[in-house]
């Protein structure tokens, strides 16, 4: 079976002396990309969706939309992390139950406290 030389670097091979050849125009690929995915259907969902999809919703017999409805900016929710112990995590659900409300309502209801007391 023939063996395979291996080249490296210690074989005697100098890479510093081939010449690179200098590039005076770059293409222009990735930003004809960014032009060719442009966000141009903005419904009132406020979703943005490609050049090439409409959304076409259903709608039901009643005339209304069937689906999530279109939010306003105002109404739209978001999500964020709050960085706690675990145990804190275990008081604040057991808070959250004692006052009859979900966790994430409950931490949004005390933070509108919080403002609220604090004048802030």
């Amino acid at each position: 079976m023939a063996r395979k030389k291996n080249i490296d670097v210690a074989a005697g091979i100098d890479f510093g002396s081939q010449e690179i050849e200098p590039i005076d125009e770059m293409p222009i690929l990735a930003e004809e990309k960014i032009h060719s995915r442009e966000q141009k259907n903005i419904p009132a969902t406020g979703r943005s969706y490609s050049k090439y999809y409409t959304p076409k919703p259903k709608i039901g017999e009643k005339g209304g939309i069937i689906g999530r409805p279109p939010i306003n900016e105002d109404d739209r929710k978001i999500q964020f992390s709050v960085t706690c112990t675990i145990s804190e995590k275990e008081r604040y659900h057991a808070a959250a139950k004692a006052d009859g409300k979900k966790f994430p309502d409950f931490i949004n209801a005390a933070i509108q406290e919080y403002i609220k007391n604090h004048n802030l």
